[in-house]
C-alpha cells in the first residue's frame, strides 16, 4: 500500500507543468525541510522514486552501466534517511539547487553510497 502512494505521489509531481525541469534541487530541499510531515512525504516519494529509476538504467543487462554506476544503499536505510541524505547534500553543494532534482538524487546516491569495485 506504502509503495502504491509513494509511487502515485512520484508520478505526481512528474505531472507538473514542465518548462525546463519539473522540479528543481532548491524546491526539493525545500519540500525535504518542510515543517508538514505530508510535505516531507512528498520529498521522501519522489526520492525513492529516483532511486528506483537510478536502479533501473544501472541495471547492467539493459543499459550501458558505465555511465550510471550501480549504488548500494543499506538494507535497513529508511525513506527519512535517504531524504536527509539527500536534503543535507543540496544544502552543502548550494550549485545543486538549479540542477532538476532527479540529478540532484543520482549525484547523492553515487557519491554517498557507491558499490565496492
Amino acid at each position: 500500500m506504502v509503495t502504491r502512494l509513494a509511487l502515485a505521489a512520484a508520478f505526481a509531481l512528474l505531472a507538473l507543468p514542465c518548462a525546463h525541469a519539473a522540479l528543481d534541487g532548491a524546491r526539493l530541499l525545500e519540500t525535504c525541510r518542510d515543517e508538514d510531515e505530508d510535505v516531507r512525504f512528498l520529498c521522501s516519494t519522489y526520492i525513492v522514486g529516483a532511486l528506483d529509476m537510478y536502479r533501473l538504467v544501472s541495471n547492467r543487462n539493459a543499459f550501458d552501466w558505465t555511465r550510471f554506476p550501480p549504488v548500494c544503499t543499506p538494507e535497513d536505510m529508511t525513506n527519512d534517511q535517504l531524504r536527509l541524505a539527500v536534503a543535507e547534500y543540496i544544502e552543502a553543494n548550494p550549485r545543486v539547487k538549479s540542477w532538476p532534482a532527479s540529478m540532484s538524487v543520482f549525484v547523492v546516491l553515487r557519491k554517498t553510497w557507491p558499490c565496492p569495485e
